[in-house]
């Protein structure tokens, strides 16, 4: 598996999270544990981390456990969503939930998720602004264009990478789930 589109969100949904994230300005980069890291393949995002491990524990990128980070107060339609997804897809376990925003011309370099954390969980993006024409998600020889709505299942355990090439910032929120 390497791209598997599981739905489109309903119009509704589609603006109730584009709203509550239009008016999150303060909440970017606030924490930076993706991306600051020696080696981070994402260092030309800015994240709004709404839950995830604690980040002061021993071994936080593998950490299984995770739970709500003050930020995700801020998100009431994006917490009703998940709710709703987990139910739809019989996946109550959840993990890390990231808001990701890569500018026009920005890149995610080529990595591979390794560790507990992408063998226990199944990894979606949700597309809350596709960035325009010339975004791509690359995995392995395959890539997708996502498309703003779309909620995508992707393995990131294969080598993966982000290119930008839209006129606006391209904003997911990944979510894993088990």
């Amino acid at each position: 598996m390497k791209f598997i589109l599981q739905r489109v969100l309903d119009t509704d949904t589609q603006n109730g999270i584009k709203d509550e994230v239009d008016v999150a300005d303060s909440l970017w980069g606030v924490k930076t544990f993706r991306t600051d890291h020696e080696g981070s393949a994402h260092k030309e995002v800015v994240d709004i981390l709404l839950r995830g491990p604690d980040l002061d524990g021993d071994d936080p990128f593998n950490d299984l456990y995770c739970e709500d980070y003050t930020t995700m107060h801020s998100f009431p339609r994006i917490k009703s969503t998940i709710n709703d997804l987990t139910i739809s897809l019989k996946m109550f376990n959840v993990g890390r939930i990231i808001l990701t925003r890569l500018a026009p011309d920005g890149v995610i370099y080529p990595h591979v998720d390794e560790g507990k954390v992408p063998e226990y969980y199944q990894r979606f993006h949700y597309v809350i602004d596709d960035g325009g024409d010339g975004n791509l998600f690359i995995i392995g020889n395959s890539s997708q264009r996502m498309k703003t709505g779309q909620l995508w299942e992707v393995d990131v355990r294969q080598k993966h990478a982000v290119l930008n090439m839209g006129e606006r910032d391209r904003v997911h929120m990944i979510v894993d789930l088990h």
